[in-house]
């Protein structure tokens, strides 16, 4: 009987184990490092890994060696010291699908790093130097999620090829009404799984609304502080499934709320700091409101109980 393929089996085993064991030493103490960095590396119900650094003080180097833990799922970076060396640790996390770098000194190169994470689906850059040009670096990876508020972000290029996209975060940003017309797309149907959609305080006016057709499903608008006035809201009409409308602070009166009127899915609604009166309540009644924000307006809780009987209502006046 001859022993030699007997025995070359038992070394490809033995050097099998080793590997193994080496592996399993180098993620311990890449797990070692993060807890040291007051971090906590934790499964999820898949038995996926999660590694939060949130407001650590955390440098570039300091995420070397993190692509030794297995199946990272999500990586939380918020407000850390991290900018573009630091995301050339991250290439390699193949099981990456959500990542959190709101707050850290990462800019629009940085995100060339991340163009071999082809798994990523959740992405949150704001208040960072990203700009909507970093995303051309993306363009292989499925977003679903992406949040860029706070940014100087007026380029939406790149975020229009991102046709899985449903949620996409825009507030305090440099967007206009050319930004929107490059989401919609040249043929008017960019982004049309889109859900949500929050440009609060941005510098979209009346006729950037018009894009937003491009996006008939969306459920949840926050339109909050921007320079929109009553003839903007016309072009909500084109928005059949909003749950959730945001207004506060825009110039609107009365007369501006009968553009809602057949919003048939409407459960939530903000219109504080607006020119609103009870006497445009009267467009709303019949809607499936069910929390109206009337703070800094001159409406009245009677009439709020007239029209919308069913509703919570916030910042109305009392008798």
């Amino acid at each position: 009987m001859c022993r030699a393929p007997i025995f070359a089996c038992v070394c490809a085993i033995l050097a099998f184990a080793a590997g193994t064991a080496d592996l399993a030493a180098d993620e311990a103490r890449a797990i070692a490092r993060i807890e040291r960095l007051q971090g906590k590396v934790i499964e999820d119900v898949d038995g996926k890994r999660v590694v939060d650094l949130a407001l650590r003080f955390v440098m570039d180097a300091e995420l070397e060696g993190i692509d030794q833990i297995a199946e990272i799922k999500r990586l939380v970076l918020f407000y850390t010291l991290i900018g573009n060396k630091g995301l050339a640790h991250l290439t390699d996390l193949a099981d990456l699908t959500e990542l959190n770098l709101r707050g850290t000194r990462v800019d629009s190169d940085g995100l060339q790093h991340l163009r071999k994470v082809k798994s990523l689906r959740t992405l949150d850059l704001g208040n960072t130097r990203v700009q909507g040009r970093g995303l051309k670096y993306l363009k292989d990876c499925r977003l679903i999620s992406l949040n860029l508020s706070g940014t100087s972000t007026r380029n939406l290029q790149y975020i229009a090829r991102q046709d899985e996209l449903q949620v996409l975060e825009l507030a305090g940003t440099h967007v206009a009404d050319h930004g929107l017309k490059q989401l919609a797309g040249p043929k008017g149907d960019g982004l049309a799984k889109l859900t949500r959609l929050n440009l609060r305080g941005s510098k979209i006016s009346n006729d950037g609304l018009a894009h937003l057709a491009a996006h008939r499903h969306l459920k949840q608008l926050d339109l909050g502080d921007v320079d929109i006035t009553d003839a903007g809201l016309k072009h909500l009409q084109r928005l059949p499934y909003l749950e959730k409308l945001d207004l506060t602070g825009n110039d609107l009166t009365d007369a501006g709320l009968q553009n809602l009127k057949d919003m048939k899915n409407l459960k939530v609604l903000y219109l504080g700091k607006t020119s609103i009166t009870d006497k445009g309540l009267a467009h709303l009644a019949g809607l499936p409101i069910q929390l109206l924000d009337v703070s800094g307006t001159d409406v009245t809780e009677a009439a709020v109980r007239k029209c919308l009987p069913e509703t919570y209502c916030v910042g109305a006046i009392s008798e």
